[in-house]
């Protein structure tokens, strides 16, 4: 969760976080969230596609966890860089790859290309993701 949104993720994502381990904790799924886990990195280690379907892919743990590609938060916008959010800009948007490009000035940094978190990889960023900040 850090690695995307940073220290001090925004209240929307720590309160889902939170309500959602309630849950697989307290119904004894953290076994099976384990055993995913395991499973989709040794079969991504190995070359294989892995996709998941059903409830796990509206899961944030899930998501954070590296078992699912899939993340269910609305349409936003967040800069790898500096990790300013903007869920604002996505209303009206059925799903963040329908969003425009956006610049975002934060932290005092001249403005920089915020990239969609749906666009992203996370294995290496391509250098039509990368934050120009970083360049």
């Amino acid at each position: 969760m850090t690695a995307i949104y940073g220290e001090n993720p925004p209240k929307l994502i720590t309160d889902r976080v939170e309500t959602e381990l309630h849950d697989i904790l307290s119904r004894g799924y953290d076994v099976i969230y384990m055993s995913a886990q395991k499973l989709v990195a040794n079969s991504l280690e190995h070359g294989y596609l892995v996709g998941s379907r059903g409830s796990v892919g509206s899961s944030l743990v899930a998501y954070f966890s590296g078992i699912t590609e899939v993340n269910s938060l609305p349409p936003h916008y967040v800069c790898p860089q500096c990790k300013y959010t903007d869920f604002d800009s996505g209303a009206g948007f059925g799903c963040g790859a329908d969003m425009p490009d956006k610049c975002a000035q934060s932290a005092g940094r001249s403005c920089a290309r915020t990239v969609l978190i749906f666009r992203l990889k996370r294995s290496s960023a391509s250098a039509a993701t990368r934050c120009p900040i970083s360049t």
